[in-house]
């Protein structure tokens, strides 16, 4: 019974290890993926809100673009604090 332990604890630790490696290693493409999924979080309340009837499209595209401008500005200007 201890050696099944053991050896399950094992293998969770290996598995643990190779999953922050693969993660260490395709930090290229999740940072783009993460930062894209969190423009769409933020533009994707926006979008409801826009596509409410009576309102002109014209208007509603040009505040959603100058909301998701203005997170990545303020995204920039908290990155730029870090360095």
């Amino acid at each position: 019974m201890t050696e099944d332990r053991t050896v399950r604890t094992s293998l969770v630790l290996c598995a643990m290890i190779a999953l922050l490696a693969a993660a260490y290693l395709a930090r290229p493409i999740i940072a783009p993926v993460t930062f894209a999924l969190f423009i769409v979080a933020v533009v994707f309340p926006l979008q409801g809100a826009l596509q409410a009837p009576g309102r002109y499209r014209i208007v509603g595209s040009r505040e959603c673009l100058l909301k998701a401008a203005g997170e990545v500005a303020d995204l920039r200007g908290l990155a730029l604090d870090k360095v």
